[in-house]
């Protein structure tokens, strides 16, 4: 028998311009929860304004 390891589903808070996680402790396993993270980065420092977007993990920008 073989088996397959499924990742849990996996959202990122991350940046319009390279899809990089806006920090470290930006990854949430709800979608939900990675907007509101978003909407209180935005509320802290309204210039974030529409540079940011959430987005799945498997689509964020890996770290070098």
């Amino acid at each position: 028998d073989q088996k397959v390891a499924i990742e849990p589903a996996a959202f990122v808070v991350a940046s319009l311009a390279d899809n990089s996680a806006v920090a470290a402790n930006a990854t949430f396993t709800s979608h939900a929860s990675a907007s509101e993270y978003m909407k209180a980065r935005v509320r802290d420092n309204p210039e974030l304004a529409g540079d940011l977007h959430v987005i799945p993990s498997t689509e964020a920008k890996r770290a070098a």
